[in-house]
């Protein structure tokens, strides 16, 4: 039922090249969530340790830094469909090398973590270059960015429960073939897919400090920033820790369904929560991270960790949806291409340092906790304090999403 909502609430969208962007990554995502909350635990039951593991995000990350650039560069000469593309084979390579992986090989590691950096970089900056392409002007684009969250959430839902029960049964096999089917017909949409400036009409990238000239960019690329340093404790250390206390594939599984569950159906609502002013959904939406970090870190329990799943997803789509709803609203006014580029590699730059401090110390999971709740209080006093700066400002038009 609440799906079939979910579809009349979303019919507009089917007049819209955005329809067909979103059928491709509905495929997409539930390819890659097959496996994507595993890829630790499969590395971990290889044979490889917790540091080797760290040290895989460590390099994942910093090719991943580059490689958002030739992404640019590539949209630029070869349009961002055909960039999209490459990107989504990149990730079938990277899944059929996910099945061969031998233990303690680190030439295959690292070919791995190249492979995910060609894929994130690729695919993620052409795909949200189209999305802000075919998105509506106005107000309708945070009902869009909204949408964007609900089709990730969706098609994620059975990703993980069906991932996990082939994993019981030691079906690897099975796992990787499934997901790189979906991924195939992921590419089908987008052979038929014509989006207005596909390949810009800026031959060159906005420079950095010509592009961060504006505050409204440095608040609305910062905020992503300080969210990056909670993201990955979140979706690659949280499940870590509970595979390694609980030492169950099902434990894992669990998780992502729970924050499935919880968030798919109010995704969609938290886009439409366009009168709150979207720094005030950030700064209490951060706050209350902060404080769930603080309550799974004082009671570990596991009725604390599972519960708080609950919170934690529809508290995340509150925090970034905004964050994201400013970025895609200015992407337009300034140089979209380059908006995207610079919101991917300000997401992926803090993991780099994140990812390899935790390497370089012992006590991995508290560190990473307390440092994804101190980002959040950050976040949360930034926005708080803009807030109240500008307490004559008159409702959040999409286009003043950002204004600091």
């Amino acid at each position: 039922m609440k799906l079939f909502h979910f579809h009349h609430r979303t019919r507009h969208l089917r007049k819209r090249p955005v329809h067909v962007l979103e059928s491709s990554l509905l495929l997409h995502v539930l390819g890659r969530s097959l496996v994507d909350v595993f890829i630790p635990i499969l590395l971990l039951q290889r044979g490889y340790s917790l540091g080797d593991v760290l040290w895989y995000c460590v390099l994942f990350m910093a090719i991943d830094i580059p490689l958002n650039f030739v992404a640019d560069w590539m949209i630029r000469r070869i349009g961002a469909i055909r960039t999209t593309m490459l990107g989504t084979i990149a990730s079938i390579a990277f899944l059929t090398l996910l099945g061969r992986l031998g233990p303690h090989s680190w030439t295959m590691l690292a070919t791995l973590a190249a492979l995910a950096a060609i894929y994130d970089g690729l695919y993620w900056v052409g795909h949200l270059y189209l999305f802000s392409q075919s998105e509506q002007e106005g107000d309708d684009a945070h009902s869009d960015t909204g949408a964007l969250y609900a089709i990730r959430i969706i098609g994620g839902m059975m990703g993980p429960i069906v991932g996990a029960g082939l994993l019981v049964f030691e079906n690897r096999t099975l796992l990787i073939a499934t997901s790189v089917t979906f991924l195939l017909l992921s590419l089908i949409p987008l052979f038929g897919l014509h989006v207005p400036g596909d390949i810009p009409a800026a031959r060159k990238r906005t420079p950095f400090r010509e592009f961060f000239s504006d505050a409204r960019e440095r608040y609305n690329y910062g905020g992503l920033l300080l969210y990056s340093l909670n993201d990955p404790a979140e979706a690659v250390l949280f499940p870590l820790f509970i595979y390694m206390t609980y030492k169950t594939i099902e434990s894992v599984a669990l998780l992502a369904v729970i924050v499935a569950l919880a968030s798919a159906g109010l995704s969609y609502a938290a886009g439409k929560f366009s009168r709150f002013h979207p720094k005030s959904m950030i700064a209490v939406g951060a706050l209350l991270i902060a404080l769930t970090w603080i309550v799974r870190i004082a009671v570990p329990h596991p009725t604390v960790y599972y519960g708080s799943l609950l919170i934690m997803g529809f508290l995340s789509l509150i925090t970034t949806i905004p964050m994201e709803g400013g970025v895609l609203g200015r992407a337009k006014e300034i140089e979209p291409l380059s908006a995207m580029t610079y919101r991917n590699t300000s997401t992926m730059a803090p993991q780099v340092f994140f990812f390899l401090a935790l390497a370089l110390l012992v006590n991995v999971f508290k560190i990473g906790f307390f440092t994804a709740m101190a980002s959040m209080f950050v976040l949360a006093a930034i926005s708080a304090f803009i807030l109240m700066r500008n307490r004559g400002f008159s409702g959040p038009r999409h286009a003043d999403l950002a204004r600091p």
